[in-house]
């Protein structure tokens, strides 16, 4: 049998693959928060 050849492995891994089962919400953009909306952080700078 002999070993596997990396570059010929069947298949790909299941570490880098989005997890996409058991979704609910539809697909949108992202929602902006306060600090992309309003180009600003309001506060003390120290």
């Amino acid at each position: 049998m002999g070993r596997v050849i990396r570059a010929q492995r069947k298949g790909a891994g299941s570490v880098f693959r989005s997890h996409t089962k058991r979704r609910k919400g539809a697909p949108k953009l992202r929602s902006l928060d306060f600090s992309e909306r309003h180009g600003y952080i309001k506060g003390v700078v120290k």
